[in-house]
């Protein structure tokens, strides 16, 4: 479903991403962890060339794009295939919840303001904010305006969702009710690449793990190979860094 080909990317003289190849099979739920500027969030930035790379050929499903020569067009419907969620929710701060889930249905799709009402209110629903649909983002906690943020995703029904850091900026009391969200839009199918410092996510939810540092991509596997008997050394200094081992193996969120 996707495939990621010699993908770099450079700003000015640094090297960011140094030729990154992976791929992502229809509904599993790959997670980038690593080091602060290891890449894991230019690299997903640049899946919807949100920053567009130096080099490299993406394919999601039938939309293939080469850096070296690639078009509007060609970004166009690349960007078509995804939806993102942001670390800092990126709502706009004069449109109720509702609003904000609506506002690509009928702009983006031309989608009739009635339909688009009710797909709204049931992507609410679904996140658990039907009773905020008329509140603005002022009025909603961190942890409601991510929820708000992945019913936005949801409302344009792409191939995959890009999750960045989607509870870093968030207090702690709020990280369990988005991670609960996105549990269950997992169990659903829907293809995910997330980035995240939440171990205890990514070792319950995630069909495979992929460490970067570098730009590159040093090691990858499931949750149980990674956490359990990673092979390269710079991945166990990792791991033991981010304190694996106060997290139950039968966890789950």
């Amino acid at each position: 479903m996707i495939d990621i080909r010699g993908l770099k990317k450079s700003y000015g003289d640094q090297e960011v991403l140094k030729g990154v190849d992976f791929k992502v099979k229809k509904g599993e739920i790959v997670t980038l962890i690593g080091p602060s500027g290891a890449g894991k969030t230019t690299l997903l930035r640049t899946l919807n060339w949100l920053d567009a790379p130096s080099d490299g050929v993406i394919t999601i499903g039938d939309v293939t794009v080469n850096a070296s020569k690639a078009t509007k067009q060609d970004i166009h419907r690349l960007r078509k295939k995804t939806a993102m969620v942001f670390q800092h929710y990126n709502l706009f701060a004069n449109k109720t919840a509702l609003e904000n889930v609506t506002e690509s249905l009928i702009y983006v799709k031309k989608m009739k303001k009635k339909e688009a009402v009710e797909i709204g209110k049931e992507l609410l629903d679904k996140v658990g904010l039907l009773d905020k649909a008329d509140a603005y983002p002022a009025f909603l906690s961190g942890g409601q305006q991510q929820r708000v943020g992945i019913a936005r995703a949801l409302a344009v029904e792409p191939d995959v969702i890009l999750f960045d850091e989607p509870t870093s900026a968030l207090d702690p009391e709020w990280v369990g009710e988005v991670l609960s969200v996105m549990n269950e839009i997992a169990k659903g199918g829907m293809t995910m690449i997330v980035v995240s410092h939440e171990m205890r996510f990514v070792k319950s939810v995630a069909t495979r793990v992929v460490f970067l540092d570098g730009g590159v991509i040093v090691e990858e596997g499931t949750p149980e190979k990674l956490f359990t008997s990673p092979e390269n050394e710079r991945t166990k200094q990792f791991l033991r860094m981010a304190h694996l081992g106060d997290i139950p193996d039968d966890y789950v969120i």
